[in-house]
């Protein structure tokens, strides 16, 4: 066997080694034995052989360097020699991880194909799932490249069914936890982690962390405020841990849950089993920016805001939390809690630069997406024959998309009736209040439920309408009436989706009692952030003017939705003024105890009889104007759980005036 080995190794490396470096290879294939003796025991349950499986702990020891590059063809050849297509692939995906560690898109994604390929042509659909789920779905989350990895999650999955291999649909589950976490869509999820580990404990998959999921799900049902089963599923990664890496994360979880549930002794008790594990084990070194930041939410969640900012200080040093929203935002409060007012600012500030940077990022990206997604199917579709027979399937395709479109316009038509309606006998009947108003909270609760849990999925078809809208109209660009086709039906698509977001907000604010004024804002600096974000709609001609008050100044509000209102009344006045100006204005009333700010136009006005009217859901003055009406109902409603008022200045003759009073 041994002469063999070195025979192999001779083939690979007679083309690169010197003299010298052929005597240290000699030295450590000679060496392996000794060390292959002592694993025997501990692999002959996996029946892999002890000598392949010495020298791939001696790869993965240069693992940082580019000779495991080399060292890993031999170990290829090694295993070729004894006939054990396992440990190829092992060889693969270990030169795979070289540059997925490095993020090299190109070649990762080259040597993730040649795993796939091989483990697809040897039946190790072990490594084929991994290569596809753990790695090349993982990069394309962790560049923010959402929309690809959501297809190609879809490809897995059916292929995984296609196979009926369990491994597969549990890699895909795993896959759209992590998209639905990124997003927020915490419930989700956590849903998606369920059925991983149901695939995982029903088909008896030793191969699958358990206890790492049971770790992520209940980090998930943390942030989505389900605290008992969040405390259910990490109490199960504890018993189902391997090795102290899955305890100490699991106990740092621990801490995290009972942070959010206000129980500080017990958030220390988990805390301190995670120090102890931390101190004792060194491995675990690695980890510890995870524990330090727990430990800087507890003294906060007890009131040691110098003890919570000396731990961040810990991390600040190496410059991990420059560009993370959340500890900016940490920073922000700790640092407003002290009294620091200045430097509560600053970190605020930089949170909102650092979060509007990662939205600006996170379009481009997604506009690369589709760039890179519509070049690979021009390029797949080259030949006259594939072309034909796609432009008939895209008719037909089309033709259901429309379909579909008119029944979820239909229903939603159906939903908003069914509301107006209701609200209708409400007001008609005062002896049926009660009644109608649990009925009509019912109703506002399951609407939210649907959109809500409906509003990802609708997005996801209407990004491939889009998608497939541009490829009909490339691929027939000689034809207008193809063209116009698929015009028509991308302007379709991005209209639907502005009104599921504004039917989306409306709902949310129909189930809050009232908003929490949890933020400190600079007021002239929010009002700038605006007027930025509508600058490009404003129409040529026109100028936009802001009229600050007394600067600077501060007040407890809720920025995102302040926000929202002061861009809606933006937005309205800009799509009605065709010359003049645009003013946004602001001031303290504090014999009032009201910061009043107001949106002037030149613009074309509003008869003083239809001042409430323009207030109402759906309420359009111009029936042909873009829109569905719901803006001013939206900002009033927002207004109101904020505990102030919007109105419309009917003294004001020179366009249109609206008043938004917020209490300071």
């Amino acid at each position: 066997m041994k002469n063999q080995l070195i025979h192999i190794a001779r083939r690979a490396f007679a083309p690169t080694l010197s003299s010298g470096a052929w005597l240290a290879l000699l030295l450590m294939l000679l060496a392996l034995p000794v060390r292959s003796q002592q694993a025997d025991k501990s692999n002959q349950e996996n029946d892999i052989d002890s000598t392949l499986l010495a020298y791939f702990e001696r790869c993965k020891e240069m693992s940082n360097q580019p000779v495991m590059m080399s060292m890993c063809d031999t170990l290829f050849r090694m295993a070729g020699a004894l006939n054990d297509t396992r440990m190829q692939c092992v060889a693969l995906c270990t030169k795979a991880d070289y540059y997925n560690t490095r993020n090299v898109k190109d070649s990762l994604m080259l040597y993730l194909d040649e795993v796939m390929a091989f483990a697809r042509r040897t039946g190790q659909l072990r490594y084929y799932y991994f290569a596809w789920g753990k790695r090349k779905i993982n990069y394309y989350i962790r560049n923010m490249l959402i929309n690809t990895a959501l297809y190609e999650v879809q490809r897995l999955i059916e292929q995984a069914e296609r196979d009926h291999y369990a491994g597969g649909l549990a890699n895909g589950y795993y896959s759209l936890s992590i998209i639905y976490n990124q997003k927020g869509l915490y419930q989700q999820a956590a849903e998606m982690r369920e059925r991983e580990i149901s695939t995982i404990l029903e088909n008896d998959l030793d191969d699958y962390n358990l206890s790492n999921s049971y770790t992520e799900l209940g980090n998930y049902y943390s942030s989505a405020k389900l605290y008992d089963k969040a405390e259910e599923a990490l109490k199960k990664a504890l018993e189902t841990s391997r090795t102290i890496r899955h305890s100490f994360h699991a106990e740092v979880r621990l801490g995290r849950l009972h942070i959010l549930r206000e129980e500080p002794q017990e958030a220390q008790h988990h805390l301190k089993i995670a120090q102890e594990m931390l101190d004792t084990h060194k491995e675990l070194i690695s980890q510890q920016r995870s524990l330090i930041e727990r430990w800087a939410e507890y003294y906060s969640s007890i009131g040691q805001y110098d003890e919570s900012l000396n731990r961040l200080k810990s991390i600040r040093r190496a410059s991990l939390a420059v560009s993370n929203p959340p500890a900016l935002a940490q920073l922000a409060e700790i640092h407003d809690h002290l009294g620091q007012k200045d430097s509560a600012i600053a970190f605020y500030k930089r949170y909102i630069y650092v979060s509007d940077s990662i939205r600006t990022s996170e379009t481009g990206l997604s506009l690369t997406e589709y760039s890179t997604l519509l070049d690979v199917n021009r390029l797949n579709n080259e030949n006259l024959a594939l072309e034909t027979e796609l432009y008939q399937k895209n008719r037909q395709r089309n033709r259901l998309i429309i379909g579909a479109l008119l029944v979820l316009t239909g229903i939603l038509g159906i939903f908003f009736g069914r509301e107006n309606r209701l609200n209708r006998r409400l007001r008609h009947s005062e002896q049926q209040l009660l009644a109608a108003k649990e009925r009509a909270e019912q109703a506002s609760v399951m609407k939210t439920e649907f959109i809500q849990n409906m509003s990802h999925e609708i997005r996801t078809p209407l990004n491939s309408i889009v998608g497939f809208s541009q490829i009909l109209g490339q691929l027939h660009a000689d034809d207008p009436e193809i063209c116009e086709y698929s015009r028509i039906i991308e302007t379709g698509s991005n209209n639907l989706v502005r009104l599921v977001d504004d039917v989306l907000d409306i709902s949310n604010l129909d189930t809050l009692q009232q908003i929490e004024l949890t933020n400190s804002e600079e007021v002239g600096a929010l009002c700038q952030i605006v007027c930025q974000k509508v600058e490009e709609l404003i129409q040529p001609g026109v100028e936009l003017h802001v009229e600050a008050g007394r600067t600077p100044f501060v007040i407890q509000t809720h920025a995102a939705w302040l926000m929202n209102m002061l861009r809606i009344l933006l937005q309205n006045a800009a799509k009605f003024t065709a010359a003049g100006s645009i003013t946004l204005a602001w001031q303290v009333d504090e014999p009032q105890g009201v910061i009043r700010f107001t949106v002037s136009d030149t613009g074309i006005g509003i008869p003083a009889d239809r001042s409430e009217y323009i207030f109402e859901r759906f309420a359009k003055l111009n029936p042909f104007s873009q829109g569905a009406g719901l803006g001013l109902s939206i900002a009033r409603l927002c207004a109101e759980k904020m505990g102030g008022s919007l109105r419309l200045d009917t003294s004001y003759t020179a366009g249109a005036r609206f008043v938004l009073e917020l209490p300071l």
